[in-house]
């Protein structure tokens, strides 16, 4: 994965996320995806996924709400590390619903340590009516051409 970071013609930051497979899945080698960091609704479609809906925001893991107006599931939050000052909006949070599926996604990411290492991680809880499934991914840091 590779991700960029810039700032659209009306200044708002954004994050744009390239991933590739070693192997074509549904047709697909790699997807570009922009988010755009002010909490706006965008609509997504992927050969793979579908059609969703993303919202992204920067939080502060101590008072951020998540999709139900309730303060963010502990199973997505207990891995980050903390580094700020108190209060400060250090994770990027993603709120991505199906639009056909009917399942929700929360998203984060940050810094935490695994195995002794400082990594970025990626924990995403899914859920769809009474049941949720949470996941992480971490990912090596390759320099900023990506390790060319």
């Amino acid at each position: 994965m590779k991700i960029a970071h810039s700032v659209d013609e009306a200044g708002i930051p954004t994050m744009i996320f390239t991933q590739a497979a070693s192997v074509a899945i549904a047709g697909l080698s790699e997807e570009t995806e922009t988010r755009w960091l002010d909490g706006r609704e965008k609509l997504h479609s992927s050969s793979l996924f579908g059609t969703s809906s993303a919202r992204t925001r920067m939080i502060c893991l101590d008072t951020a709400t998540g999709y139900d107006g309730k303060p963010l599931d502990a199973e997505l939050t207990k891995d980050f590390l903390r580094e700020g000052k108190k209060g400060e909006e250090e994770h990027l949070f993603d709120l991505v619903v199906h639009q056909t599926k009917g399942w929700v996604m929360e998203q984060i990411w940050g810094f935490g340590m695994l195995n002794g290492e400082r990594r970025l991680l990626r924990v995403m809880g899914l859920k769809k009516g009474g049941q949720a499934v949470y996941c992480m991914a971490w990912y090596d840091w390759k320099g900023r051409d990506g390790g060319n």
